[in-house]
Parts: C-alpha cells; structure tokens; sequence
C-alpha cells in the first residue's frame, strides 16, 4: 500500500480515559486501533503509511480485522471492523463511519443508533465523556485480558442465526410446506425465516418443483419435426389490435416452420376476400422469386368452421390443411387435404 493520508480523529492526552473503548468517527476514513493484541489476520503494513494527528503524522505497523462487542436493545452482539489500522499508542480507538456505511450501516443521530439499511438496529451508541462511544471498556484492562477477550470472538463462537427468505428455506429443505417452515422457526436453532407472518403464507404454487408434482394434468409437448422444406409449411395466426388511423386492425402472421421466417400483413377486416388476397400475394411471390409451392398450412378452428370458401381455396390449390386441433367437420387422426 502506498503512503496515505488520512483524516483521523487524534489526542495528546497522556491518560486518556476512553483509552480502550471505540469511538465512533465520522471524521475518521479509516479504522484505527492502539493494541495488537486486538487484531486478527493481522498484517505488517508497508514503508511510509501513516495518518494525520492533529499536525502530527502516527506511523500505521500493520492491518487486520478487529472484532467489538456493541450493545443492543436485547442482548450484546459482535461487529466486525475489516481492515483497521494498527498504530502503537494511540490515544484512543476508533471507528470509522464512513466505512461502516460502507458495509451498509448508518447513524441514527436522533436516538443514538447504529443501524443498516434495513432500519435494524446494530449497535447502541453511548455518549460518554463528550464523546459517542460504541464499545466501551475500562482503562485498567491489561494486554492479557484484550488478548483473552479477543480469543473469545472466533469461529468457535456461537454464529447468529441464518435469516433467509421463507422461499429459500423452502427450496433448502427438500420443499416442505408451509407448517414444516414454522417447525423450523419454533424448534431449531440458527434458523430464522424473515417476517413473521409470511412463513404461513410459503408461496409453494411458485415453485417449479412444487408445481411440477401436484399436477393433475401435465401438456404433452413433444418436439415436431417438419419433412416439408424451405416455405413448404406455413403456419396462419390471426392478431387483432385497435384500429389505426388508416383502418387497419388486423395482423397476418404466417410463418414458415422449417426456417422460423415470418411474414406480416396487415388487415382492414377478417373477411375472407382480404385473407384470400394476402395470400394469393405470398403464394405468387414465393412460387415465382423462390420456385416454392406451398404444400400445408397450419391454421386455428377458426378457418375451419367459418370460412368454408377458404377452405376450397387451399384445396383448388391442392395445400393440405392442419388445424390445431380437433373441429367439428373432422374425426379423431383426420387432416384436411386435397384429393
């Protein structure tokens, strides 16, 4: 790292009583603390880095992670501060506020709180010889004591428990459903589901596994495969929309199934004559530009039951019919054709 300049909070007392604790700095660009024995992974830092004190420079030894125990409306918690500076005697200890809102923290001035972003509460912030103190601890505390109290914070340490969302825990535990949940929640430790009412109300219809074995029926969509070639195969779609200002209100969507291209026209009417007409136009340009002849067409029930004269029109063409699905005029594995 190279040498940096820092803005930080600093003293000239000699005996300071605040010694110990952690002051929270809204100042301060770093985290500072006075006692090695505090530090963990810690690290000797480069040639030259230092901090501003006052008009003095504080020569920085080394980094690492520090861990304070703040207090909390319920119980005392572990914040951990990432990176702090180790600079040997220090008046003080501090906390930098600026990299904490980094970490997603910020300072309810109003009732001395340090919160997330969230608005939960972190850490209660004392106010103790004119200064805002976030752990506080005794001056008479010797090395061996900070030494011993830092080894009590480590992975050995009860963690806090895993607050998730009620979906996820739901997708952890094989997908169980919403009283399984709340069996977590009442009879398990480190496990915790975000808001209390919502561990009843699991949205499992959601979940694509959930939905996949409570189905009663499932659609069959096996994979089709066109023998017909290049414009061969067509397929017909009817879109209706609201009417433009020059009458048109009606898309033709006709797609070519072996290579996905797709032709629109545009309609002022469903009538037979303006279909036939868009048609007429396709098949032309593809039999003379291309030397294509149309072979099948796919359409809806709706050729098939009401428009009878488009249906002789494909078949004065000798175009196949398939539509999508079984109508009226048609038996179970028939097909329109010509004969």
């Amino acid at each position: 790292m190279s040498p940096a300049f820092k803005a930080s909070f600093g003293t000239s007392f000699a005996s300071y009583p605040l010694n110990n604790s952690v002051l929270l700095d809204s100042a301060s660009t770093i985290h500072i603390f006075n006692d090695i024995s505090r530090f963990t992974n810690f690290r000797t830092a480069s040639p030259g880095d230092f901090i501003w004190a006052g008009e003095s420079k504080v020569p920085i030894l080394g980094y690492g992670n520090v861990d304070i125990q703040v207090k909390t409306l319920c119980q005392p918690q572990i914040l951990r501060l990432y990176d702090a500076a180790y600079c040997e005697n220090f008046a003080c200890n501090l906390a930098s506020l600026r990299l904490l809102r980094r970490q997603g923290y910020w300072w309810d001035t109003l009732h001395n709180y340090l919160r997330k972003t969230t608005g939960e509460i972190t850490a209660i912030v004392e106010d103790r010889y004119d200064q805002y103190i976030l752990e506080y601890l005794p001056t008479n505390l010797s090395k061996a004591a900070l030494f011993a109290r830092r080894n009590k914070f480590n992975s050995y340490t009860e963690r806090r428990p895993l607050l998730s969302e009620p979906m996820k825990w739901h997708l952890r535990l094989g997908h169980p459903g919403p009283e399984a949940l709340e069996h977590l929640v009442n009879h398990s430790r480190g496990a915790r589901i975000k808001g209390k009412t919502s561990i009843k109300g699991v949205p499992t219809y959601k979940c694509d596994g959930c939905g996949l074995a409570k189905a009663r029926r499932r659609i069959r969509r096996q994979q089709r495969e066109f023998t017909e070639g290049l414009g061969e195969r067509l397929a017909l779609d009817f879109h209706d929309y609201e009417k433009d200002s020059e009458g048109y209100k009606t898309l033709l969507l006709i797609m070519d199934r072996w290579s996905g291209h797709a032709f629109d026209f545009y309609l002022v009417d469903h009538t037979t004559a303006s279909i036939k007409e868009a048609l007429n136009f396709l098949f032309d340009y593809l039999k003379r530009q291309c030397n294509i002849d149309v072979k099948t067409i796919e359409c809806d029930n709706e050729i098939i039951n009401n428009k009878p004269e488009l249906v002789q029109f494909f078949r004065n063409r000798t175009i196949k019919i398939e539509p999508s699905a079984l109508s009226n005029m048609e038996s179970e594995g028939q097909s329109y054709s010509s004969h």
